[in-house]
C-alpha cells in the first residue's frame, strides 16, 4: 500500500503532466492562429498582417489601405472566431455530455443547430432588395439565437413535466430538432430559388464574414461561461458520480443542471447564430479531452476549450487552402472528420455494453 507521500508525489506527477497537456495545446493553438492568419484568398503575406497589427497600435503606415483592409477586417477577425467558436463549441459539448452523463450528445442532438437554422432561414428569406443587404445582417444572427433559445427552453419545459430525467432531456431535444428540421425543409421548398444559395451557405457553416462586434460578443460569452464553468469544476466533478450521490455529498444537482443547461444553450446559440451550423466539434474534442486529461473537469474545462479552438481554426485554414482559391464552408471539414468518430463512439459505446 502506497504511503501518504508517495500519493502526493504521484497526484503532483499527474497535475504536472496535465498542466503540460495545457501549455503543449496552447503553443499548439497560437502556432496555427499564425499559420491561419498566413493564408487567405489574396497573396497578402504573413510579415505585412504582422505590419497592418503594428500599424493599429503604432499609428504608422507601412502597409496600404487595401493591406490594412484585408489584414485587420478579414484575416484576423477570421481566426479569432474560429478559435473562439471552437473553444465555445467544445466547451458546450463538455458540459452537456457532463450533466446528461451521455458521451454521444452534443449541442445539435438537442435541437439548438436546427433551431438556430430555422431562424435564419426566416431572416434570409424576408430579407429582399435593399434590406437584404442593410437588414439581413442584423436580423440573422438575432434570430438564429432567438429561436435557439427557445428550442432549449420548450426542450427544458417539456422535460420538466416529464420528471426532467436524463432521458427525457434528450429525446425532447431530438423530437424538436426534428421539428425545426422539418421547418427548414419546408421554407426551402416553398421560397423563392434567389434565396436557396443563402440558405444552404449559412447551413454549411462559415467564420468566412465574421465582423469584429460578433467576435467581441461570442468572445465575452465564452468569457462568462468558461469563468462560471470553471467556478462549478468541483460541483461537476461530484455530479459525476449520479444524482443520489451528488445530492447526498450536498451539491444541488437541479441548480447546477440547471445553470449548465443555460451556458450550454447561450454558448451554443451565440456561436451558431454568427458562424452558422459548424457540427461536430461539440463531439470530438470533449471525448478527445477526456482521452489525454480524464474526467476532472478543473483541467477539462480549459483542454476542450483550446482543443476545441486548436480543432476548429484548423479545419477552417484547411478549408482555405484545399480548393484554392476557392473555399470550402468549414462545417464541411469538421463534419468529414467527426462523422467518423461519431460512428467509432457508437461503435465503442455498444462494445461497452
Amino acid at each position: 500500500m502506497k504511503n501518504k507521500e508517495q500519493i502526493a508525489a504521484d497526484y503532483r506527477k499527474l497535475t504536472g503532466k496535465k498542466v503540460r497537456i495545457i501549455i503543449l495545446l496552447a503553443l499548439g493553438l497560437a502556432g496555427v492562429f499564425i499559420w491561419g492568419m498566413s493564408v487567405g484568398g489574396s497573396d497578402l503575406g504573413l510579415g505585412k498582417v504582422f505590419q497592418a497589427i503594428g500599424d493599429f497600435f503604432t499609428g504608422s503606415e507601412n502597409v496600404t489601405t487595401a493591406e490594412r483592409y484585408i489584414a485587420l477586417d478579414i484575416r484576423v477577425p477570421r481566426v479569432i472566431a474560429g478559435m473562439v467558436a471552437g473553444a465555445s463549441l467544445a466547451l458546450s459539448g463538455l458540459l452537456m455530455q457532463g450533466i446528461f452523463q451521455n458521451p454521444l450528445v452534443s449541442p445539435y442532438t438537442l435541437g439548438i443547430s436546427n433551431a438556430a437554422s430555422f431562424g435564419a432561414c426566416i431572416a434570409i428569406v424576408s430579407c429582399t432588395g435593399i434590406a437584404s443587404v442593410i437588414i439581413q445582417p442584423i436580423l440573422t444572427p438575432v434570430l438564429a439565437f432567438a429561436f435557439s433559445v427557445l428550442a432549449m427552453l420548450i426542450v427544458f419545459i417539456i422535460a420538466k413535466f416529464g420528471g426532467q430525467s436524463t432521458k427525457t432531456l434528450v429525446l425532447t431535444g431530438v423530437a424538436i430538432g426534428y421539428l425545426f428540421a422539418s421547418l427548414v425543409s419546408l421554407i426551402k421548398y416553398i421560397v423563392h430559388t434567389d434565396s436557396l444559395p443563402d440558405l444552404v451557405y449559412w447551413q454549411m457553416g462559415s467564420v468566412a464574414n465574421t465582423r469584429w462586434y460578433e467576435v467581441y460578443i461570442m468572445i465575452g460569452t465564452l468569457a462568462a461561461c468558461f469563468i462560471i464553468s470553471l467556478i462549478l469544476a468541483w460541483d461537476l466533478n461530484i455530479m459525476t458520480l449520479g444524482r443520489e450521490e451528488a445530492s447526498a455529498l450536498g451539491v444541488n444537482f437541479k441548480r447546477i443542471q440547471t445553470v449548465t443547461f443555460i451556458m450550454t444553450t447561450v454558448l451554443t446559440g451565440v456561436t451558431v447564430s454568427f458562424t452558422g451550423v459548424i457540427g461536430f466539434v461539440g463531439l470530438v474534442a470533449p471525448h478527445i479531452t477526456r482521452m489525454i486529461v480524464g474526467n476532472d473537469y478543473r483541467y477539462c474545462i480549459p483542454v476542450s476549450a483550446l482543443f476545441g479552438g486548436l480543432l476548429l481554426l484548423a479545419a477552417d485554414t484547411l478549408a482555405k487552402i484545399v480548393i484554392a482559391p476557392a473555399e470550402l464552408p468549414v462545417g464541411i471539414i469538421t463534419s468529414l472528420v467527426g462523422v467518423p468518430f461519431y460512428i467509432f463512439l457508437v461503435l465503442r459505446r455498444n462494445k461497452n455494453v
